[in-house]
């Protein structure tokens, strides 16, 4: 493992000490919380219409270790103050496998939240391991994946309710080979350039005080997504999905959460990257693939300081061919610890790090907000 010389907070706090050098003696204060004097960046993101700079390690097993850096703008509609507030993003990272991706990211609310919208543009090129079991053994194929990538989301409120339906839609031409020779025998069909392109209907209850770091209420997804010719997919299947983040207090410093997630494809034509995957902290992603996958996990966060807090989190997940393989067997195990900072009091926005074991071993995680559905 790299070390990490620098923790995320100082690096944010280095920054806006020089950005903030020499500014005129009415906004040396931005930086500071009216409340407890403490470094918080709320005024500058709100009144200043600001940027938090994020640089930071990207430390997910599946892509090795490397670099990511970006700028994180948050917005605040004053007309509706109850509103949850906006966000925009653009950055890009590297990794120590030549894998590195660049993205434009925003996501906003309008008409007092009657409206929600998310939309993301990038290009993606990286090396991932893939793991199939063939007469009892399992093999491993390392791939380069390279691809634009357009995600376009719509979500409307149900009146007076927490309640809102939509869908999105999602389309890319993907590039896929091998980084290993004698590969394409076993792996057949794996190397070439595959068009997909989807669309997804979505619903979602939301009551959660607040989209960055939640303290109570319930965000739960169901979705159901086409991918068929007419959307310029060249696979016809069907995938269904179902996640719920549940949050509230234990005790008055304490915030209980657990995350219950099943993913499904419904189909024989499915793509090899297509199949849903276990994700959670402690597993590499694409390690552990199938038809079907079953996840649990929970995490607590202890409030031991207004800025200060610690997270404890642990989980388990199966993945599957079919649920009539849903037994006691094969499930696997991951959890960890991790400490986060209030870096901006107005939004509850908290950043930190994680390090969390599974069966793979060890890794470490970077933060920002939430590590679940946002």
């Amino acid at each position: 493992m790299l070390p990490i010389k620098k923790p995320l907070l100082l690096v944010l706090m280095i920054f806006f000490s020089l950005f903030g050098y020499g500014q005129k003696e009415k906004k040396e204060g931005i930086f500071r919380d009216t409340l407890d004097g403490k470094f918080d960046a709320s005024s500058w993101l709100a009144d200043y219409h600001g940027f938090l700079p994020v640089i930071m390690p990207i430390t997910e097993p599946a892509v090795d270790y490397g670099i990511g850096a970006g700028l994180i703008f948050l917005h605040r509609n004053k007309k509706y103050p109850k509103q949850p507030p906006g966000m925009s993003a653009i950055g890009g990272g590297y990794t120590f496998n030549n894998s590195w991706m660049l993205f434009l990211f925003h996501r906003n609310h309008y008409l007092n939240d009657r409206i929600r919208y998310t939309g993301a543009l990038g290009y993606a090129d990286v090396n991932l391991n893939f793991y199939r079991k063939i007469l009892d053994r399992e093999l491993r194929a390392n791939m380069n994946l390279n691809a634009p990538l357009l995600f376009q989301q719509l979500m409307f409120r149900i009146p007076k309710t927490r309640l809102f339906l939509g869908g999105f839609f999602l389309t890319s031409n993907l590039e896929s080979k091998f980084n290993e020779t004698n590969l394409g025998d076993v792996f057949q069909g794996w190397s070439r350039t595959f068009k997909t392109g989807s669309l997804t209907a979505k619903t979602f209850w939301d009551s959660r005080d607040n989209t960055f770091t939640p303290n109570k209420g319930i965000y739960a997804i169901a979705e159901y997504g086409f991918h068929e010719n007419w959307l310029g997919s060249e696979f016809v299947y069907k995938d269904a999905n179902f996640r719920a983040y549940m949050y509230g207090h234990w005790l008055a410093k304490v915030v209980f959460g657990l995350r219950v997630q099943t993913d499904n494809v419904i189909g024989d034509d499915v793509p090899y990257f297509a199949k849903p995957f276990l994700s959670m902290r402690g597993m590499p992603a694409m390690r552990y693939q199938g038809s079907n996958t079953l996840l649990f996990e929970t995490e607590e966060r202890w409030d031991f300081n207004p800025r200060w807090s610690m997270v404890g989190f642990v989980g388990t997940g199966k993945a599957m061919e079919g649920y009539n393989e849903l037994n006691f067997d094969d499930w696997k195990w991951a959890g960890g610890a991790g400490i986060r900072y209030l870096m901006a009091r107005w939004f509850n926005f908290y950043g930190g790090f994680d390090l969390a074991a599974g069966e793979e071993g060890f890794a470490f995680y970077v933060t920002v907000g939430s590590n679940w559905g946002r």
